[in-house]
């Protein structure tokens, strides 16, 4: 039984030593008192990157399909800057894109008048942080386990055959390690009195991996899963 639990020791440790590990910070703030069973329509302005440096214009595209992709999970209708302007438009008989070249003071006014119309909430999220960086590791050593089969024979000349576990050193030589890093800011804000009713602001660290836009994409699933949460309870 020592042995069984030794080698289920080890075998943890070598296993956990192999995993990728994350960190999380989060902060929420949510309107205790906003009816959010109300909420069946809202815009969702496109992703806000300007305080990132993202490599291309390209990355910058496909992050926000992927965003827009987890804003449609609360199952509300869902309207995009353009369609919900072009909505207001139908609506209030006026050319909103004409009338902001002319008048926009006038155009203002009418877009913060027949918005809540339009929609009950309006969601907008700032990109804070999409980067790789590396962290040096220096070398490590760690004890790995395998089973080795001996053959043995006796005084009499017969054969037998037995299994052992040998346990060896492992060294991992030093290197440089990515770490992707992705911090995003939520805001969700009534459409008739402006106020704020749900936010946050996560960051995520993925260690020993290179992939920013899966945990970007986790980030944003998470706000909206819980978003649908608040909507269906």
């Amino acid at each position: 039984m020592k042995k069984l639990s030794l080698l289920f020791l080890i075998f943890t440790c070598v296993f956990t030593f192999a995993l990728p590990s994350a960190q999380a910070e989060k902060y929420d703030w949510s309107d205790k008192d906003y009816n959010f069973k109300g909420i069946s329509t809202a815009l969702v302005y496109d992703l806000d990157a300007s305080q990132s440096e993202l490599s291309s214009d390209l990355v910058e595209r496909t992050l926000n399909d992927e965003y827009m992709k987890a804003a449609a999970r609360p199952g509300y209708m869902l309207f995009t800057r353009d369609a919900a302007r072009h909505r207001i438009s139908q609506n209030s008989g006026q050319d909103i894109d004409q009338l902001e070249k002319a008048e926009p003071e006038k155009a203002a006014a009418l877009l913060k008048q027949e918005l809540p119309k339009t929609v009950r909430i309006y969601i907008r999220t700032q990109l804070m942080a999409y980067e790789v960086n590396y962290v040096h590791v220096e070398s490590q050593v760690t004890w790995e386990s395998r089973n080795e089969e001996e053959t043995y024979r006796d005084s009499d000349g017969h054969t037998y055959t037995a299994n052992h576990w040998v346990q060896y050193p492992v060294v991992h030589p030093a290197h440089d390690e990515p770490a992707a890093r992705v911090r995003l800011k939520f805001t969700a804000f009534d459409s008739q009195t402006g106020k704020e009713i749900f936010s946050r602001e996560e960051q995520r660290v993925r260690s020993d991996s290179d992939d920013p836009k899966g945990v970007f994409r986790r980030i944003c699933e998470s706000y909206f899963n819980d978003l649908k949460r608040k909507i269906n309870n």
